[in-house]
Formats: structure tokens, C-alpha cells, sequence
């Protein structure tokens, strides 16, 4: 083997060598991919490769484009996004702190936004109102600049920009190019290549030029066509400096994205201020205004196709607002519109949105602001695009009247009623036909029309609409707003009805019809009840016979008032079907009578010291309180028989009860009467009083135990009352007048011997003590403090245990008192028109202090 061969192989091992620790060291994106295998990458170098990514801030689809463009296959470009993704989600949850802004810095006079979006805003509620500045307030939007856009053909490059120069075909390179400070970008061979100022596509013609002296498949040679191509396009982009001025919220110089627009960094520094003009921002470059921003063209129409673009070191000023007015009203947009001085009031309309659909647009209001005073002018509504609004103007837009200008109403016995419009010289026979015509039932004798007076004072007209239809009488030409009206036979005649009442399960009033029988009402009112008596069936029916003279004067004293039939029902509770087929007049009221022999079950109930205690049936109407014990099986041996008592329904409780309820009931109606008339004031002028009354009624279903609860708050009677009895007397004499017939709702209570005295009233010490056969009335009056000065000796009185109560009684100078009895209650009453101590303490207060005031006068007079 050569030398020399040895030496070509020598320098090949090292040349791979050396490409391979290049490749190893350097961003894949900067190598030909054609080759790579995604699968056979390391995470190391996928996460490199997403650092560098982050450093020339490319975004996932640029990457993407890159790859493409050094030769990769779809399938493995596919494969290289999804692990590019998932290494930037795992290095931003390593990174809780969030990214950081690379060479930022924060002064007075130079802040670095490049990832900020703007200034959080707090607006009031008068800033609200000015058209534009909730743009500025809102959290949810961001207006950062979008580097991944297609390169605007106007953007000019400049200092710190990055050219991405492909070639392929016969040939295959790629180049990453940065603008130098001398504005060229270098390729090895070529040397310097200015671009500073040009436009991309300037620039790309200039670079493949060039590299046509390295590349000659690049251009045509002999007639032949290109083998080889080149592209150039932007891929990091330069950061510029933007100083912002005048009435903004944040003043100051931003570090922005060469990409930004005059839009992009008037959001970061938060807006124009309330004074601040949001028509007229002007963009100044070498001390010339080179563009003006018009955020309202961004509002109403979306932001232009021709952006303007910043570059270094221009200067966006905001000057105060000249022509501002209020639209207030009905616009769908209330509040504060800067205008132009040659906008008319038509712009500021489709700035608001335009009209609501309830404005008045015939006339608007204009307030105006003089040098001395404000004016009101009246602008009409087609003179929009020819009035010029002024600054403080105040456009009012009213709404429309609720009322009609073409409407008339028919009601009544027609197949269609309702609102109709009114056109040149509708008639009422005009008006009926549109109705589709009278009903079979129409009263055409008369027909009334409401119409209202040039006073608004309605009028009534009574026609003969059978006249009218026939064309015996003229026509009637209507106005605006008439009502006609087209009774009914059946409006004209008493609303007949029947009744009836007893015992059937849905007693009540319903409307008579023509033929109705008393098997017809009995089935309507659901039918009888078990309760009802075989005996009979009673019709009253109304006479209509005239009882008095054409004087006045009654024909007798003695006439008939009602006639009165009567019906026997089977044991069915049937009628007969001659009885069933009587026939039944209006007014008639059918009582259906309650059997006399018809009870249903009446409970009583037992507590205490029986055998069995509990709930119990009365079995006759004759059952007694010694019957009672005898079915709950006899008393314990525990029983005190002198503390035994009997609680007894209080009729009067529940006759009270029932007025409360009508009470509650009557205020619960009142109040939802109060609550739809204050539902319906809009309306009032239409509404019917009864009717309202009526709906308020029907609407409110209360549960009838709730409504026992409210009405029993207000009873002041008691519901029970306590009966005394003697039961040893009753258990020994069964049927005598001792011995009580029960009632429905009684309660017998045994109770165990009682141990104890209660002491009440005017006593010194009122308290209970130990039952003691052997201490009598006086001794137990002693045990509490005995009595006091106010107390009435001779009205003591005890209750004992059993409900009973016996007094203190007198006989000259002695006082006989009333036996002790185990569970007793004695108590003391209070002197009639006596004072308390305390009483007596108050009135000896007010004395004296009368008698010092009377001895102060009579020094004074003395002096």
C-alpha cells in the first residue's frame, strides 16, 4: 500500500471525525436532515435543540418549516414536533418561576415589554362611557405581535434580523444570516452583502444573485433550464425601540418586536386616558408624522389591511381629544364619541351601534353648550348626514310612544276579535268582515263603539249593527283607537245558575243548562255520599210569580216564596228514573240530606293509670265515662282516682278559630289583589277591577293545616277546657249524673297520686311543698312566707288535681278554707283596686318630690 493512499485514508477518518463532533455540537437545524432518524436522537439533543429554538425565538411551525427546508421527511418531521412538544412541556413545569425576559431592564426612562401585554387597567365608571377605553381595560385581550406571520413585503431590514437562505436542487445548503451593525449579512466565499434598509424581497434578489457566483445551476445556461434553486426568508427578527408620548396611561420608551405595529404598542402602554384623542394618534419618524392611528377603524371595522409597522426609534404621540359628545337614549351603545370635524351625526350613530328598536328617530334632542348657557336644538331625523356635531354635545334619542296610529279593536260575538289595522277609510261593516263575520249568537240590534275625544275623554256611539250590515243605514267610518263592541244574546241575559248542597261529594253552584235533570246535577257533583239519607231529596225552587201591584203595594202578606219538591232514593242511593228525569229551572237549589242514623267513627282518648290506654271509639251516642274505663280494662293499682279529670273541646276555641281564618285568608287575597295591580299599572287603563280580583283569588292555594297554624297564633281563647270530676263517685254509681255522656275529642286523664302542694299568688314566698295529710289550708300558707299586705284572705281558693276548684268562705268573723288534696294548687288573689308595694313606692316618690318642689317655690317667693 502507498503512502499516499495511506495519508487519503488518515484524513477521511479524521474529516467524518471532525463532522461528526460538529453535528454533535452544533443545532440540528443548521445540518442536512435528509439522513436523520428522529427515533435514533438523544433527549439531550432534543431539549438542545428546543433551547436554541428558544433562543432565536422560533416558534413551533417556523421549526417545522426549517426542517423541512434541510432535506427532513414528513414522517420524521412529524415524529421530531412531538418530542419537541413534549420536552418544552417538561422544561416549563421544571420552571415554576416562569420564563424570563432575556437582557430586560426597567428604568424611568427605558422599559423592556418584549413578552408583556399590557397594563392592567381599573376603569371608573365615567371612563366606561368613553367609546374605545374598555379595549384598553380588558385582562382577556392581548395584543402582542405575531412573529409568525408571513413577512410583510414593506418590512425594511435592519441591524439584528435573521435571513434564512436555503438552497436546493442540484446543490443543498442552508445559511443563517444576521444583519451586522454595518447592515450586511456574510457568506463564506462571497464576502459582505448589504441589505440594511432593504425589503426582504430586495434583499433575496440581491443575496441569490450573489450566489449565483458560488451556485451556476442558479441561473439558465445555454437555453437549459435551472437544476438548482434558492430561497431567503425572515427568521429572527430585531428588537426596536419606541418612545410613547402624551395622554397614554404609561408614558415611556418600549423595547417591541420589529413585527409590531403603532396598535401593538400603544395596548402595552395602556391607552389613551380619558382626555386622550383615540382618533388622531399620530406615528413620528425624523421628526415627521408618517402615519396616523385611528383606533375607532379598529372598533367599527377591524383593524386596516395596511398596518403600520414601527421601526427603531419612532415616536407615537397621543394628543388630547378635540370634538367629544354623549349619545344617551336609544342606542345600542351609550356613551362618550369622539368625532372628526367633518364627521356628521350619522357617523357617531353607527359608532353606537345605530338606533334600539325603540327609538324615536323622527327627532333627536341635541343639548348644546353656548359661552353662556346650554341651547336645545331639535335634529331631525334626515338631517343626520348633514348636521356636524360639536364638542359637549349631548344627542338625547327618546323612545316611541306606546300607543298605535293605525289600530282599531273589535270584541264580542265575531269569529276573530282583536286589533286590526286602520287603513284610508275603514268602515264597521269593513271591520266585521275582516272579524270573519258575526257569530250565530251576536246581538245585532245594537253595537256600541268607545271612541276617545279630542279631550281623551272616551265617547260611546250606539249603532244598529243589523242596519248597518243590511245597508239600511249608512256605513260608519272609524278613527284611531275605536273599540267596537258586538254582544252576545247570552251577554244580555241573567247568568242562570243552580245549587247543590248536602251530601254529595263536590256540593257548589254550576251553571244552568237548557234540559238539565236532578240525576244530571246529582252525577256533576260528583255523586252522593255514604251519608246521604234514603228518606229524601229536596228541590226549592224560585217563584216568578209578580207579588205586588203596579202601586207597589204587596198583593198578600202570605205569598208563596218558594215551591218546594221532594224525592225518595232507593238503597242504592239511586233515584228513580222518574225522579232522575225531573227536570231543573235556574236558580233551583237540591239539598240532599243527611241520614240521621249515619255516624262516623268519634275518637276519645285515655291516658294515664288503665290498663290499656290509648285511643278509643265512641260506640253510642249514650257511652259514658265509666263505659270508658271499663274497655281500657279498669285502673292500675297506681291510680289516684280525686286527680283524675276530663278535657273537654272548646266550641267557642273553634268558632273563633274559623273568623281568624277568614282573617288570614282575607289579608293573603288583599295582598295578592296589591301585588297584580302593581304587575299591571302599565296597563291599567285596559285591565278590568273584577276580573283582576278574581285571578288574584283563584291564583293563591293554601295548604289548609298551614292556614290553621296562622289563624290559631291569633286565637286568644283557649282550645280545651278541664272538667272536673269525681271518678271514685262515677266507677261506683255507672249512669248517674255524675257519670258524663263523652263527646267527640275528650281526653279522660288518670293521673298517679300526686306528692306535692302548689302555692300561688299573693304570698310572700309562692313555692310547692311536700303533700301532708295532717297540715291544713293555713299551715301550707305559712310554709310560703304567708300572706302578703295586698292579699284578698277571703277570695283564696284551691284548685285540685282534677280540675275542680273550691273557695275560702266566710261566716261572720270566721273564715272556713277549703280541704288540701295531694296535687292541689292554692292560690291567693290580688285586693280589688289595691296597690302593690311597689305601686305604693312609686306613688310615696312622686310625693316627695312634689313636696320639694312646692318647698323650693316658697323659698324663692320668700328671697
Amino acid at each position: 500500500m502507498s503512502i499516499r493512499t495511506i495519508l487519503v485514508g488518515v484524513f477521511t477518518i479524521f474529516l467524518f471525525s471532525y463532522q461528526l463532533a460538529l453535528a454533535q455540537n452544533s443545532s440540528l437545524l443548521e445540518q442536512d436532515l435528509s439522513k436523520v432518524q428522529v427515533d435514533q436522537l438523544s433527549e439531550a439533543q432534543i431539549k438542545k435543540l428546543a433551547e436554541a429554538a428558544e433562543s432565536r425565538n422560533l416558534s413551533d411551525q417556523q421549526i417545522e418549516t426549517t426542517a423541512v427546508m434541510r432535506g427532513m421527511p414528513r414522517a420524521e418531521v412529524s415524529k421530531l414536533m412531538t418530542r419537541l412538544r413534549s420536552v418544552k412541556t417538561q422544561m416549563s413545569s421544571n420552571n415554576q418561576q416562569g420564563p424570563t425576559n432575556r437582557g430586560s431592564r426597567q428604568d424611568s426612562t427605558l422599559t423592556d415589554t418584549s413578552n408583556a401585554t399590557g397594563v392592567s387597567v381599573e376603569l371608573s365608571k365615567e371612563e366606561r362611557k368613553v367609546f374605545g377605553m374598555e379595549l384598553f381595560g380588558n385582562k382577556d385581550i392581548s395584543f402582542e405581535p405575531n412573529i409568525n406571520i408571513a413577512t410583510p413585503k414593506n418590512y425594511q431590514l435592519g441591524t439584528g434580523d435573521e435571513l434564512m437562505v436555503n438552497v436546493w436542487g442540484a446543490s443543498r445548503q442552508s445559511y443563517i444570516l444576521e444583519v451586522s451593525r454595518e447592515g450586511t449579512v456574510t457568506i463564506d466565499n462571497l464576502g459582505p452583502i448589504y441589505v440594511n434598509g432593504l425589503t426582504v424581497e430586495d434583499a433575496s434578489e440581491r443575496i441569490v444573485n450573489r450566489l449565483t457566483n458560488i451556485y451556476s445551476g442558479l441561473r439558465s445556461n445555454n437555453g437549459n433550464r435551472p437544476n438548482t434553486y434558492a430561497e431567503v426568508s425572515l427568521g429572527r427578527v430585531r428588537s426596536i425601540k419606541v418612545t410613547i408620548v402624551g395622554e397614554v396611561r404609561r408614558p415611556g420608551t418600549y423595547t417591541l418586536s420589529s413585527l409590531a405595529t403603532a396598535f401593538n404598542a400603544l395596548y402595552l402602554s395602556g391607552g389613551p386616558t380619558f382626555i386622550g384623542s383615540f382618533r388622531d394618534i399620530e406615528v413620528v419618524r425624523n421628526n415627521k408624522v408618517i402615519a396616523s392611528l385611528d383606533v375607532y377603524d379598529y372598533l367599527v371595522k377591524g383593524q386596516g389591511a395596511n398596518p403600520i409597522f414601527l421601526q427603531d426609534q419612532d415616536i407615537i404621540r397621543v394628543a388630547p381629544y378635540s370634538t367629544r359628545i354623549e349619545l344617551k337614549g336609544e342606542v345600542k351603545r351609550e356613551g362618550y364619541y369622539e368625532m372628526k370635524q367633518d364627521e356628521p351625526m350619522a357617523e357617531a350613530l353607527r359608532f353606537s351601534g345605530g338606533f334600539t328598536d325603540q327609538a324615536y328617530t323622527h327627532r333627536l334632542r341635541v343639548i348644546r353648550k353656548t359661552n353662556r348657557a346650554k341651547r336645545i336644538e331639535d335634529l331631525s331625523g334626515d338631517a343626520l348626514d348633514s348636521f356636524l356635531p360639536q364638542n359637549g354635545d349631548i344627542v338625547e334619542v327618546d323612545s316611541i310612544l306606546n300607543r298605535f296610529e293605525n289600530r282599531v279593536e273589535i270584541v264580542g260575538a265575531v269569529f276573530r276579535t282583536g286589533t286590526y289595522s286602520l287603513n284610508d277609510g275603514l268602515t264597521l261593516k269593513e271591520l266585521v268582515e275582516k272579524a270573519e263575520g258575526l257569530r250565530e249568537d251576536a246581538f245585532t240590534s245594537r253595537a256600541l263603539i268607545y271612541r276617545k275625544g279630542d279631550d281623551l275623554m272616551t265617547e260611546v256611539m250606539s249603532v244598529s249593527l243589523r242596519d248597518v250590515l243590511t245597508d239600511r243605514k249608512p256605513d260608519i267610518p272609524l278613527q284611531r283607537e275605536d273599540v267596537v263592541r258586538i254582544f252576545s244574546i247570552f251577554d244580555l241575559e241573567e247568568e242562570y245558575e243552580v245549587k247543590i248542597k248536602g251530601e254529595v261529594q263536590a256540593p257548589g253552584e254550576f251553571s244552568y243548562m237548557r234540559g238539565m235533570t236532578l240525576e244530571d246535577l246529582i252525577a256533576m257533583a260528583g255523586g252522593f255520599k255514604e251519608s246521604a239519607s234514603q228518606a229524601r231529596v229536596e228541590v226549592a225552587r224560585r217563584v216568578s210569580a209578580n207579588t205586588s201591584t203596579a202601586s207597589g203595594v204587596p198583593v198578600s202578606e202570605n205569598v208563596q216564596m218558594a215551591n218546594i219538591f221532594q224525592f225518595k232514593v232507593d238503597k242504592n242511593l239511586s233515584l228513580s228514573a222518574e225522579n232522575a228525569a225531573f227536570e231543573l229551572m235556574p236558580f233551583d237549589q237540591v239539598f240532599i240530606r243527611k241520614s240521621p242514623d249515619y255516624e262516623i267513627q268519634q275518637p276519645v282518648t285515655v291516658k294515664g293509670e288503665v290498663l290499656y290506654p290509648g285511643e278509643y271509639i265512641i260506640t253510642n251516642k249514650n257511652e259514658r265515662i265509666s263505659d270508658l274505663v271499663e274497655r281500657t280494662g279498669g285502673l292500675t293499682s297506681y291510680a289516684y282516682l280525686e286527680g283524675a279529670r276530663l278535657i273537654r273541646l272548646n266550641p267557642e276555641y273553634y268558632k273563633e278559630l274559623e273568623i281568624r281564618k277568614q282573617e288570614v285568608l282575607d289579608s293573603l287575597q288583599l295582598m295578592d289583589i296589591q301585588r297584580e295591580n302593581e304587575a299591571q299599572n302599565d296597563n291599567s287603563n285596559t285591565s278590568n277591577d273584577n276580573q283582576l280580583a278574581k285571578r288574584a283569588l283563584n291564583a293563591r292555594t293554601l295548604n289548609p293545616e298551614l292556614l290553621t297554624t296562622l289563624a290559631a297564633t291569633n286565637v286568644e281563647i283557649s282550645e280545651t277546657n278541664a272538667i272536673g270530676i269525681d271518678l271514685e263517685t262515677i266507677l261506683n254509681n255507672p249512669d248517674s249524673k255524675y257519670d258524663l255522656i263523652l263527646l267527640p275529642g275528650d281526653t279522660l286523664e288518670v293521673p298517679k297520686e300526686l306528692q306535692t302542694v302548689q302555692m300561688n299568688g299573693e304570698l310572700l314566698y309562692p313555692s310547692s311543698t311536700r303533700y301532708d295529710r295532717a297540715k291544713g289550708f293555713k299551715r301550707y300558707i305559712s310554709e310560703a312566707g304567708g300572706f302578703t299586705k295586698q292579699s284578698d284572705r277571703k277570695r283564696s281558693y284551691i284548685v285540685y288535681a282534677n280540675g275542680s276548684v273550691d273557695r275560702t268562705k266566710s261566716f261572720l268573723f270566721l273564715k272556713n278554707y277549703p280541704k288540701v288534696k295531694p296535687g292541689a294548687e292554692i292560690i291567693v288573689p290580688e285586693k280589688e283596686g289595691g296597690l302593690s308595694t311597689q305601686a305604693w313606692v312609686g306613688i310615696g316618690s312622686t310625693l316627695a318630690s312634689i313636696a320639694l318642689t312646692i318647698v323650693t317655690v316658697i323659698n324663692v317667693a320668700n328671697r
